[in-house]
C-alpha cells in the first residue's frame, strides 16, 4: 500500500510482483507551493490499493510482408508493382476511385521487361473526369497464416496529352487586278511555347504563295469573287502537354504582294467604292493560342479577316488524345 510518509524515492517493495507509475507533477509557481516528484499511483484495482501481479507483456504479431512494392504514376495510369515473400497469398489493391483489383500471388506473375523478375506488375486507367487531383491507392496483402499487412501511398494524378496539329490551311479572295497576270501571298507562321520560363519556338517559317492565275492584264476581272484555298507544308507539328503547361501561341502574318500598278488600281477601285473607307494595306496579323482545356478530340480554329473585297483566313485542324501508357498485354495474375 501507499503509505504516510514520504516515501517517494524508497525502493518499492512491491517491485517484484507489479511496477508502480511515476510521474513529474510541477506544481504552480505562488505562495506555499513548491516543484516535487510524488507517484500519482499503482496500476492495477481503481483504489489503487495493491500493486499488479507481474505483467504479461503481449508479443507483436509477425505480419509477412512483402519483399518489395513501388507505386507509380504516369498521366492517368497508376502502376503497383509487387514482389511477395513465400508466405503472401493475395493482394487487394484499392485503387481510391471505386475500383480494385485482386492478385493471386500464388500463380506465377505474367514477365514484364518493365518489372523485375519475380514481380507482379498491376496498372488501372483512372477516367479523365476523375484524374484531376490526388487519390489514396492501398494495397491488402494476406498471408497463409491468416495476418495481412498493409501499403499505401497518395499519387498525384497529372493527364498528359498529345496535341496534333495538321498542316495549316489559307483562304483568300481573288484581289483581282487589270495589270496583274498573277497573285501572289507572303505567308509567315511561328509557332512556340513558353517552358520552365523560356521561350522554345517549335518552328518558324515563311511561304510564297501564288494561288492561281488572276485576270490577265487589260482582262476585265470576273463577276463576283474566287476564293483561293491553299497548305502550308510543313507547318504541322505534335507536342505533348499537360493542363499545367503553357498554351500553344501560333503567331502569322498574311500579305498580298500586288505589283506597284495593282496596289494602285485596287486602291482606286476600292475609292470609287467607298471613298470615306481607309484602304486596305494587304497585311493582315493573327495569334492563336491551343490549350488541352480548351480543345476537343477533334478541333478546327479559324481566323479570319474581312475587308470589303473579301477576306483572308488561317486554319487550324488537329486531334487531342489523352495519353493512356497502359501495358500491352495486361497482368494476367489478376484473380
Amino acid at each position: 500500500m501507499v503509505g504516510g510518509g514520504d516515501d517517494s524515492h524508497a525502493p518499492d517493495a512491491g517491485a517484484a510482483k507489479g511496477f508502480r507509475a511515476r510521474a513529474t507533477v510541477k506544481a504552480q509557481q505562488g505562495a506555499g507551493m513548491d516543484q516535487s516528484t510524488k507517484p500519482i499511483a499503482s496500476l492495477g484495482h481503481p483504489a489503487y490499493a495493491e500493486p499488479l501481479e507481474a505483467a504479461t507483456l503481449l508479443e507483436p504479431t509477425q505480419v509477412a510482408r512483402l519483399e518489395l512494392i513501388e507505386f507509380l504514376i504516369d498521366s492517368v495510369v497508376a502502376t503497383v508493382t509487387m514482389i511477395p515473400s513465400s508466405t503472401n497469398r493475395e493482394a487487394t489493391i484499392d485503387w481510391g476511385d471505386g475500383a480494385t483489383d485482386v492478385v493471386d500471388l500464388r500463380k506465377p506473375p505474367a514477365t514484364s521487361p518493365l518489372a523485375p523478375p519475380g514481380a507482379y506488375r498491376v496498372q488501372h486507367a483512372y477516367t479523365l473526369g476523375a484524374a484531376l487531383g490526388k487519390v489514396l491507392v492501398s494495397v491488402a496483402v494476406a498471408s497463409v497464416d491468416g495476418s495481412t499487412s498493409f501499403e499505401a501511398e497518395t499519387l498525384r494524378i497529372d493527364p498528359r496529352f498529345t496535341v496534333s496539329v495538321d498542316p495549316v490551311v489559307v483562304r483568300a479572295t481573288d484581289h483581282d487586278s487589270i495589270f496583274e497576270d498573277r497573285q501572289e501571298f507572303a505567308i509567315w507562321v511561328r509557332v512556340y511555347q513558353w517552358r520552365d520560363e523560356e521561350r522554345e519556338v517549335i518552328y518558324e517559317h515563311e511561304w510564297k504563295w501564288t494561288p492561281g492565275r488572276a485576270p490577265g492584264v487589260g482582262e476585265l476581272p470576273p463577276v463576283g469573287r474566287r476564293v483561293v484555298i491553299g497548305v502550308l507544308p510543313q507547318s504541322d507539328f505534335t507536342l505533348e502537354m499537360t493542363l499545367h503547361d503553357e498554351a500553344i501561341a501560333i503567331y502569322t502574318n498574311y500579305a498580298d504582294r500586288d505589283s506597284t500598278f495593282g496596289k494602285v488600281w485596287d486602291g482606286v477601285t476600292e475609292w470609287l467604292k467607298d471613298p470615306g473607307f481607309p484602304e486596305f494595306d494587304g497585311s493582315v496579323n493573327f495569334s492563336t493560342f491551343l490549350h488541352p482545356k480548351d480543345l476537343s478530340p477533334t478541333f478546327t480554329v479559324f481566323r479570319n479577316y474581312d475587308t470589303r473585297d473579301g477576306y483572308f483566313s488561317f486554319e487550324f485542324s488537329g486531334t487531342l488524345r489523352l495519353i493512356v501508357p497502359l501495358d500491352a498485354p495486361p497482368v494476367s495474375a489478376l484473380a
